[in-house]
């Protein structure tokens, strides 16, 4: 796959990210639900491939600072005092980082 399909979920994050309400309620689980939905539509149209996707999130995770975890960064954000909006504006940055970690190890090159 080359960059532009991953450029258009990049760009579609980024909308979801400037306008949650309009995709999800503003709670954790929704956004959640919303983003798992994302990512399975994504592999259904064979958008990445597994191991890329888990070795791109897990790089995403660390650049924002937090533990690579199966349940997710939610518990350390917790613990770190963020609130439920901050928590789901995190989540989105993390997964948009995600995304353009996945153009970089598909093609080689920045998405910028």
């Amino acid at each position: 796959m080359g960059k532009q399909p991953v450029e258009k979920i990049i760009k579609q994050l980024k909308n979801v990210q400037l306008r949650p309400g309009m995709y999800f309620r503003g709670d954790l689980p929704s956004a959640t639900s919303f983003i798992d939905g994302f990512n399975v539509a994504c592999a259904l149209w064979g958008l990445y491939d597994d191991m890329a996707v888990v070795e791109a999130g897990d790089k995403a995770m660390k650049e924002h600072g937090w533990k690579v975890s199966s349940l997710g960064p939610f518990p350390e954000m917790q613990e770190r005092g963020l609130n439920e909006e901050q928590m789901i504006a995190e989540f989105l940055s993390i997964e948009i980082a995600k995304w353009e970690y996945l153009i970089i190890h598909q093609t080689g090159t920045d998405s910028e």
